[in-house]
């Protein structure tokens, strides 16, 4: 009988190849080549909006007399879809395994930044819209501050506008007598903070996760913390900046954002760029206020002592406490 020569069968049975199928440590190479940004990510980026009664029609420049503020203003969204142009977000779409893997390292791997003029309400706005989940992912974010406006508490507790040109916002609602940080300052004047601000931390303390995330809040250009002068209480001429707006964000963070064995899941410091002059002549105010301030940045120049001098730069600074507080003496 002649031999059959025998013909292995087709492997039909072997999987067709999968990107899923692929390890999971090649499969985050790839996300991370796809959705990791060289950049931080712009998340906001806006400008307030001021109404002139005498022309009756909004503007972008703030005059000095007779006017208000409306909010959101404008939301450059070129700027902010441009800062998004490096990363791959379709990927996102394809598969919904593939789509909780890319979340993980988009909103673990990125710096997320808040910048331009906003009332703190853009942040909560975009918190809500990841989700709890995405936000147990994040580990940096960057939020643009600004000089808080000012107004008067009376004794009775009635808030009281400072002049036009001080008081430009709509007051808030929120009684400052209840904040518990008014030991910036005496003369009754106190800062004007949207209530939101704490909301973003009763909302980040409802992460997931356990990653721990990193806030840098980035003072506005040339604003030296508790540099001014005295402002007369009946005229209400001079210039005043106090702390409440630091002290509010830490009390807020020990409150909702504090975990007795990991310490913070929210960390929130304060970086700064002004005149190293203005910056060292607040130094003194500054400490008894129980912070501290350290000037980073170039110390080439030598005054006649020998030691470095930085009177005619411009300098980063960091503003912090010496020794952080904890939940049980705030």
């Amino acid at each position: 009988m002649a031999e059959h020569s025998t013909i292995p069968p087709l492997l039909t049975h072997e999987k067709k190849p999968n990107f899923c199928n692929l390890p999971s440590e090649i499969r985050n190479l790839i996300y991370e080549y796809c959705l990791v940004s060289p950049r931080p990510i712009i998340a906001w980026l806006g400008k307030r909006e001021s109404y002139c009664w005498e022309t009756k029609s909004w503007m972008d420049k703030i005059p000095n007399r007779g006017n208000g503020v409306k909010w959101p203003g404008h939301v450059r969204d070129k700027v902010m879809i441009s800062s998004i142009k490096h990363i791959t977000l379709p990927l996102l779409r394809t598969k919904k395994q593939i789509y909780h893997e890319c979340a993980k390292v988009l909103y673990e791997k990125n710096t997320f930044c808040f910048r331009g003029e906003h009332n703190w309400e853009p942040i909560l706005s975009w918190l809500k819209r990841i989700g709890t989940a995405n936000q147990g992912y994040l580990t940096s974010l960057q939020i643009a501050t600004r000089r808080p406006q000012i107004f008067a508490c009376m004794s009775t507790g009635e808030l009281v506008p400072v002049k036009s040109e001080w008081t430009q916002e709509e007051l808030s609602s929120q009684d400052p007598c209840d904040r518990d940080c008014l030991s910036d300052d005496t003369r009754g004047l106190v800062n004007n903070i949207n209530p939101v601000l704490e909301d973003i931390f009763i909302y980040l303390a409802k992460r997931t996760g356990h990653e721990k995330l990193s806030i840098i809040m980035q003072l506005a250009y040339g604003e030296a913390p508790c540099l001014g002068v005295w402002i007369h209480p009946e005229t209400a001429v001079g210039y005043w900046v106090g702390l409440e707006l630091q002290n509010l964000v830490e009390k807020y963070q020990y409150k909702y954002c504090w975990d007795y064995e990991s310490n913070h899941l929210v960390d929130a410091s304060w970086k700064g760029y002004a005149s190293c002059k203005e910056v060292l002549l607040c130094i003194p105010t500054i400490e008894t206020l129980g912070w501290s301030i350290t000037i980073e940045g170039p110390g080439n120049v030598v005054n006649m002592d020998g030691q470095p001098d930085r009177s005619g730069m411009e300098v980063d600074f960091i503003l912090k406490r010496p020794v952080p507080r904890s939940p049980t003496n705030l």
